[in-house]
């Protein structure tokens, strides 16, 4: 089993080992919802989106634990990913889905808790611990913007040392921004021959949410918002930062930033480290 608690994660490493059939590849909420289904249980999942909230929270224990009791909900190795971002209580229900001789595999990095408190969250078994020290995704120099903004230590190294510098953008409103964007796409994919499938725009809200005016600078692309899992050819992925958790582009623009997303560390850490090749802030002021 590999779980995460990503959905648009989980999508991606399940369409990477498609052709395994021994490995299931499930988010934690999936997983939950398909363990019940396989016991035969209603997951009791509500209608209502406040009680939803706390079904992701807490009720969705209470299925798993009632699912498990299966035998067919069993494996013998259970790796999770994103590891930072479980519950205390998650782990309890995992737990009990290990076949008698099993084995876990754990992998977290705690500047990308997002869900959990960090300077809480404790590793929830005690094993041999392997430290990743060396940057393989990012450009240095976008590894090292994006440790500078969250006030993060430096890898070790970089698997590459040279890259374009990142750009940051100020404006004054949302509205602003949203130029800023426009003329950074058209320069992105016209001037400079980046495909729309390169590009991934995220921010921490929705592009629907009212608030998110800037989403006018994306009027003239077509974008693929639905599933963020896997580049479309022709169009531009657009979500949240959060939604993007663990995935990568080669060309990032992070916008909507605002004062209250710039406080928050991890969150900056997590989008800007999702670009491989390039990375643009749009802030607002």
């Amino acid at each position: 089993l590999f779980t995460c608690y990503n959905r648009s994660l989980a999508q991606r490493i399940a369409f990477d080992l498609q052709d395994e059939q021994t490995i299931t590849v499930l988010s934690f909420h999936e997983l939950v919802l398909a363990c019940c289904q396989q016991a035969g249980i209603d997951p009791l999942f509500p209608k209502r989106y406040d009680d939803q909230v706390l079904w992701y929270q807490e009720g969705c224990i209470a299925a798993l634990e009632k699912a498990v009791l299966d035998p067919s909900n069993e494996f013998d190795t259970i790796i999770v990913d994103e590891a930072a971002d479980f519950s205390e209580l998650w782990w309890l229900g995992l737990e009990q889905l290990l076949a008698a001789k099993s084995s876990w595999y754990c992998f977290y990095d705690i500047n990308q808790c997002i869900y959990q408190n960090g300077r809480e969250w404790q590793k929830p078994f005690e094993a041999d611990e392997f430290v990743l020290t060396d940057n393989l995704r990012n450009t240095r120099p976008i590894g090292e913007l994006a440790c500078e903004l969250s006030h993060f230590p430096l890898p070790d190294q970089f698997l590459v040392n040279e890259g374009i510098a990142p750009v940051i953008m100020e404006a004054e409103t949302f509205e602003d921004s949203a130029k800023n964007l426009k003329l950074l796409l058209k320069k992105l994919i016209h001037a400079e021959g980046v495909l729309p499938e390169q590009i991934t725009v995220l921010s921490p809200y929705l592009h629907t949410n009212p608030k998110s005016t800037w989403s006018q600078g994306l009027l003239d692309c077509t974008i693929n918002n639905k599933n963020l899992s896997q580049p479309m050819a022709g169009h531009i992925r657009v979500g949240t930062i959060q939604g993007f958790k663990g995935l990568e582009s080669d060309v990032v623009i992070l916008v909507g930033i605002d004062k209250t997303a710039f406080n928050r560390t991890e969150l900056l850490y997590v989008g800007a480290t999702r670009a491989k090749a390039a990375l643009y802030l749009l802030f607002k002021k």
